[in-house]
């Protein structure tokens, strides 16, 4: 299983060279195949909202040390986003802009997120120099992933100097790395159902925020099982339609959620069936896929596969998070989607 504090990375003061100069081909990405492009296009927004992130650290720092290091980890995150800029668009035409808004609250310290964030990084780059099959993409995905390993270490020195904290202890990983595509669903569904507990018991404004979260995170977790999960339960059991039943239920679900989000916006979510009703049909959801769904997977979908999804699922999570504005539900799916397009398209393959 690939942890990526084991690795060093490669030195900081080399991040600053152009690309050119470590001995990566150019390429440019739009004569390449889909799966490339969706690759380069996530990885461009991702850099983005990570170079957004370290930019706004760097003013809650505690002292000039520290906020040298921020922006420093947000200048090098910067270097790999105009890379990818540069591989989608004509030279001239390449930049890109930065979007305004707040750090959404995700439970986890500044600095346990800027690890968390790190290392999603580092995975997602290390699942898609797996995945790539343009020699010259492969060049650049191995250089950003030395680059990442490098800043997470950074980030890993802040934690522990800030908090006393090792870093490994703000990286989630599954406990059984057989199981980490199953194991990152049940995480988020844990999570889901802890916020709803919440959102019960609030009142008022309180209960309008606890559910925007919570609307936020059961579309993150449903666009990732309608991407990749039950397409995946599709290919390994064709016959036995279980993933159209599951839809189908998440197709309530979503009705459902609706309802509480027209409810919520006419400030009536006082009234508390209708969010009731939407727990009841997710908990019975949840049994379905975990008594159900997730037992075919891991019985049928190879170990290093279910490891690899699951890490790109927890990064597709932490990127959406990361976003310089907290998306609402449309656009937390959008995001989520294009981080899983390419995978996605491999699974339905």
């Amino acid at each position: 299983m690939f942890n990526p504090l084991e690795y060093p990375g490669l030195p900081a003061d080399r991040h600053g060279r152009h690309w050119h100069e470590l001995d990566v081909e150019a390429a440019y990405v739009q004569a390449t195949e889909p799966d490339t492009r969706g690759r380069v296009g996530a990885m461009e927004e991702l850099q983005a909202a990570g170079a957004l992130f370290d930019q706004r650290l760097a003013g809650w720092c505690p002292d000039s040390e520290s906020r040298r290091a921020v922006q420093a980890l947000g200048a090098s995150a910067a270097t790999r986003r105009d890379d990818l800029t540069a591989l989608r668009w004509p030279a001239g035409l390449a930049g890109a802009g930065q979007r305004p808004g707040a750090l959404p609250g995700t439970g986890r310290s500044l600095w346990g997120e800027l690890v968390a964030h790190e290392s999603a990084a580092c995975a997602t780059y290390y699942t898609y120099l797996g995945q790539e099959t343009d020699r010259r993409l492969r060049q650049l995905w191995e250089l950003h992933l030395q680059m990442e390993l490098a800043n997470l270490h950074t980030a890993g020195d802040l934690l522990r100097r800030y908090e006393d904290r090792e870093p490994q202890e703000a990286v989630e990983q599954p406990a059984d790395p057989a199981s980490g595509l199953t194991a990152a669903l049940t995480e988020q569904q844990d999570h889901i159902d802890q916020q709803f507990r919440r959102t019960l018991a609030a009142t008022r404004e309180d209960r309008h925020t606890a559910f925007g979260e919570l609307a936020w995170l059961i579309a993150v977790h449903e666009t990732i099982e309608e991407e990749i999960v039950h397409p995946l339960t599709r290919r390994v059991d064709p016959a036995q339609h279980l993933a159209d039943r599951l839809l189908d239920e998440e197709h309530r679900i979503s009705e459902a959620l609706a309802d509480s989000a027209r409810a919520d916006a006419a400030a009536d979510l006082d009234e508390l069936d209708g969010l009731a009703v939407l727990h009841d049909m997710l908990a019975v959801h949840t049994r379905r896929e975990e008594r159900e769904e997730f037992p075919r997977l891991r019985a049928a979908v190879t170990a290093g596969e279910l490891r690899d999804l699951g890490d790109l699922v927890r990064a597709a999570q932490v990127w959406a998070a990361a976003s310089a504005v907290r998306p609402g539900v449309p656009q937390a799916a959008e995001l989520v989607r294009d981080a899983l397009r390419p995978a996605a398209q491999q699974v339905s393959a």
